[in-house]
């Protein structure tokens, strides 16, 4: 059975980047705010589906403008990537939405605040931390000194 998708996809502000593979060009397409846990790589020439998919059209609809444009993949295929946009929670009016209200409320509902960068600038273990921020101290240290 088909799973349900938003009738009229809306992709959401993303900052997307071409890559090159050894298969060819392709936009690289991934959740900024980290919701998700996958990215989407769509070929170049399927990208002319992305700027269909602002909210206004329904799949139909984006294959006909496809064709229109001389670009005829199918509605199965579009179908497939509106999916896997969907699953990688880059659609503003699919899985993401949801998602989203998901990540507010555990947001609002811990007692508090996580670290932000622990883990990738800073240690996130207490004892790392402490280490890391005397060692910091201590270079701290050494360049005034040598400064003197």
């Amino acid at each position: 059975m088909a799973r349900q998708l938003p009738v009229k996809p809306h992709l959401r502000d993303l900052s997307p980047r071409w890559i090159q593979r050894q298969d060819g060009v392709f936009l690289h397409l991934e959740d900024d705010l980290g919701l998700a846990k996958t990215a989407v790589q769509i070929p170049q020439n399927l990208t002319p589906i992305l700027l269909l998919c602002d909210g206004t059209r329904a799949l139909p609809a984006i294959n006909g403008a496809l064709l229109l444009q001389g670009i005829s993949i199918g509605e199965k295929r579009i179908y497939n990537l509106i999916e896997q946009l969907d699953d990688a929670l880059l659609l503003e009016n699919g899985k993401f939405a949801a998602e989203k209200v998901k990540a507010i409320q555990k947001y609002r509902n811990s007692k508090h605040r996580p670290m932000s960068f622990a883990g990738t600038i800073y240690p996130s273990t207490i004892s790392d931390l402490d280490l890391f921020i005397e060692e910091s101290k201590s270079k701290f240290k050494r360049s005034s000194q040598s400064d003197e």
